[in-house]
């Protein structure tokens, strides 16, 4: 199963939470004052204006990045194959 992570980059602020507290590690380091998904995680990239990220199979749903996130900037959904 693989999950569809997103950052809106326009609610971000780069604090860093998503990527503290994610079990497997599928976050960068926050840089230039946003938090990204790492792009060697990513399998499908997405190519929504203000968005970061993709279809990730390393993630397991958890939710936890979705939780930490201040902004509400994070989401996270199943992909439907």
């Amino acid at each position: 199963m693989a999950f569809i992570v997103k950052i809106d980059h326009q609610k971000c602020n780069g604090n860093g939470e998503c990527s503290n507290v994610c079990p497997v590690e599928i976050y960068e380091k926050p840089h230039g004052g946003k938090c990204w998904v790492a792009k060697a995680k990513i399998s499908k990239p997405m190519k929504e204006k203000n968005m970061q990220g993709g279809v990730c199979q390393e993630c397991i749903g958890c939710m936890a990045c979705v939780a930490a996130c201040p902004k509400q900037a994070t989401t996270v959904e199943e992909e439907k194959k």
